[in-house]
């Protein structure tokens, strides 16, 4: 996942996207997917509910620009022009609520972020004042916009498109895969700490295999077969998504994890790891 600097345009369309699906969505009543696209001059505000009650957009600008008034100030932004493409006749079962869902984590403190991206955020070694964002994948990667100013950065730069859009998770109800996500994390951040490897890839579905087993895949390149390590999880991790929402996630401000990514989060616990045992 990138780390999406604050005071940043991408971290503006992200804040967006996420509180305007908390609105549509009410507690998690209804499954909402929003996405918000920068055009400068405008923005975009576009998805998917099943929420019938239209949102006065204009009621939540006015609203959003009183609160935010400094942070908009410091992007030089005096007015906000939405234009509202949300279809609110989306019915529940197109949402992707079956759909394997492949994600990704890293063996740090937050497992959503490399621990190169967090140590180089905290200790400054990234200049992040000039940043959109810092991914890992086989490298850092530094995003800007253009135009750039030139300054050191010892890392892969790459430009951002001319439009910048919102990114799961931010703008999606719990429903719509967040849970699920956040799921992974807590297994993956618990797995971390008897597996021998750098990263985990975790698919997830609500789907069953042959065995009548949850049908889950994990990819962790370490000493024990995937397929071992699958059978462990399976073994361990209830998967009930409906407790660890309600446990961990229902009253979560997902908006921190734009201001404060890093922070303790309480899911991000090892309290199964006495469990892990390979035979």
């Amino acid at each position: 996942m990138k780390y999406i600097t604050e005071y940043s345009r991408t971290n503006l369309v992200n804040k967006l996207a996420e509180q305007i699906s908390q609105r549509l969505s009410e507690n998690n009543k209804y499954y909402t997917i929003i996405e918000v696209v920068d055009f400068v001059n405008f923005l975009v505000i576009k998805g998917f509910t099943n929420n019938q009650k239209v949102f006065s957009l204009s009621d939540f600008k006015q609203e959003f620009m009183k609160e935010e008034k400094d942070y908009l100030d410091f992007l030089g932004l005096k007015i906000l022009n939405f234009i509202d493409l949300i279809d609110y006749k989306t019915p529940a079962n197109d949402f992707f609520l079956e759909t394997p869902l492949w994600f990704e984590f890293w063996n740090s403190k937050r497992p959503l972020y490399h621990s190169s991206v967090i140590e180089g955020v905290e200790n400054k070694t990234i200049d992040v004042g000039v940043l959109e964002s810092i991914d890992y994948t086989d490298k850092i990667e530094c995003e800007t916009l253009l135009p750039y100013s030139n300054v050191s950065i010892n890392t892969y730069l790459k430009f951002s498109n001319l439009s910048i859009s919102s990114n799961f998770p931010f703008g999606y109800s719990l429903d719509c895969g967040k849970t699920s996500f956040y799921y992974c994390e807590y297994i993956s951040n618990q797995l971390f700490s008897v597996l021998n490897t750098d990263k985990i890839r975790f698919k997830i579905t609500t789907n069953t295999d042959v065995n009548n087993d949850l049908d889950i895949t994990i990819e962790a390149n370490s000493q024990y077969k995937d397929e071992d390590v699958k059978s462990m999880v399976l073994d361990i991790f209830d998967f009930n998504l409906t407790k660890f929402e309600n446990d961990y996630l229902k009253d979560f401000d997902f908006t921190k994890e734009l201001s404060n990514p890093f922070g303790n989060r309480p899911w991000i616990k090892r309290d199964k790891v006495g469990e892990l045992i390979f035979i």
